[in-house]
């Protein structure tokens, strides 16, 4: 998909985006109990509970034109989750100004990105998901870039800084099925699957379920917009910092 196209879309996203295919909906095979609470019961449901995280949905023109998702695989020696792919992102932290500064922090920590060098551009700012076993409340943020930005993994949590194609994630792409035993429930879950680069190099096939956190999760098309206006168009990088693994990262629990 050309990346004039997606631009073109996300400047008009609707209040209203279509339902996620239950495909992608995490169920529980072992028992009848479900895996998600009802509505506002849950540590991190729509009451607000949980602890507030939010992650970059960066979509970006590669040398041809076409649209392109960044994406992350996390470092193998990390103690949970080790080389899952998602977006970047990770937990809100005291001085950031709202999900926007947190997105945006902590892709800046964990990808090295230069929001200003690439012309980072907040679209829109959609729907609060929960994850509801690690207890985080997760807003993803839809932004641009003019230009394809360049990463430098920060080796502590992130493994290899991905590019895969938008097209990969739409309504129509293949969804495949997986079943895992997490913390000792059995789940099934979506999972797509994709061609993705590493930092320039040839494509190869990557495993990315981020349709599996939640029951409306489904990459970025199937969440609806907040109503908030989107933040500034420029931006000056926040300040980096120093960390270690973390234990805090929402970005890929697995429901």
């Amino acid at each position: 998909m050309r990346f004039d196209l997606v631009r073109e879309r996300l400047e008009t996203l609707p209040r209203e985006l279509p339902a996620a295919p239950a495909i992608l909906t995490p169920i529980r095979l072992d028992s009848p109990e479900p895996l998600f609470p009802p509505e506002g019961r849950g540590r991190a449901g729509a009451t607000g509970r949980g602890r507030p995280a939010a992650v970059l949905v960066l979509l970006f023109p590669d040398a041809e034109g076409q649209a392109r998702v960044l994406l992350t695989a996390r470092a193998t020696h990390m103690g949970s989750h080790a080389g899952e792919v998602s977006f970047p992102g990770g937990s809100a932290e005291e001085g950031d100004e709202d999900p926007v500064a947190t997105a945006v922090r902590e892709a800046v920590e964990e990808v090295g990105l230069h929001p200003a060098a690439c012309g980072l551009r907040v679209t829109g700012i959609l729907e609060v998901f929960a994850l509801t076993v690690s207890g985080f409340r997760i807003v993803p943020i839809v932004a641009l870039a003019e230009r394809r930005p360049e990463c430098s993994p920060a080796p502590a949590e992130v493994a290899r800084v991905l590019e895969a194609p938008v097209e990969a994630f739409l309504p129509d792409a293949p969804v495949e099925l997986e079943e895992r035993t997490i913390r000792r429930r059995l789940i099934r879950y979506g999972v797509y699957r994709s061609k993705a680069s590493e930092c320039g190099a040839p494509p190869r096939e990557c495993s990315a379920s981020l349709g599996r956190c939640s029951r409306s999760n489904r990459g970025q098309s199937n969440l609806r917009p907040s109503r908030r206006p989107p933040s500034a168009t420029t931006w000056s990088a926040p300040r980096p910092r120093t960390t270690s693994s973390r234990s805090r990262d929402p970005r890929n629990s697995r429901a």
